[in-house]
């Protein structure tokens, strides 16, 4: 799909917390759409902008989390996400063998994607996007944060460190 090759590069530009954001917003209209019309034109295109909107909510989210955990919380998560995915995937294929109805598998996707949407609102940018940028200050906040949940000694990521590994940047 040609979002594929045009949202990560466009997250690079703008900044992965706010592509994920619209793609969130994107896909809860898209499930609304789906729970509420009857129009098979208006289906389709739901059902279109969900398959090129899912790049934006796990290529860039990928990305996302790759910057922003260690490598062993980063792996963690996204095998437990690889797992979660799995799952899912079998628990629809059980739903649709006893129930017919998209109905309550559409509410349940968008209820999930509201939840998800409201709780990456409150994400820090990317510090490589910010960085990137010329933000630097702003990046050693959301550098700190990180350190700081990580349980990384806050030295690691010193203005003055900061400075010396993206000088050339």
């Amino acid at each position: 799909c040609s979002s594929d090759l045009i949202f990560p590069r466009i997250s690079d530009l703008c900044g992965r917390s706010d592509m994920i954001n619209v793609g969130n917003l994107f896909t809860f209209v898209s499930y609304s759409i789906l729970l509420h019309t009857q129009s098979l034109n208006l289906l389709m295109v739901a059902f279109f902008v969900l398959g090129a909107i899912s790049t934006i909510r796990v290529q860039i989210g990928v990305v996302y989390l790759y910057e922003s955990l260690t490598k062993a919380n980063y792996q963690q998560l996204y095998t437990f996400m690889s797992i979660l995915d799995g799952v899912v995937g079998i628990l629809v294929v059980i739903y649709f063998k006893f129930y017919k109805d998209w109905y309550y598998i559409l509410l349940i996707g968008c209820f999930t994607q509201l939840v998800g949407s409201v709780c990456f609102w409150f994400l820090q940018e990317s510090p490589r996007y910010l960085i990137k940028s010329g933000q630097i200050d702003q990046a050693q906040v959301v550098l700190e944060k990180m350190a700081e949940f990580n349980k990384i000694d806050a030295q690691v990521v010193s203005i003055e460190r900061v400075d010396e590994l993206f000088a050339a940047k």
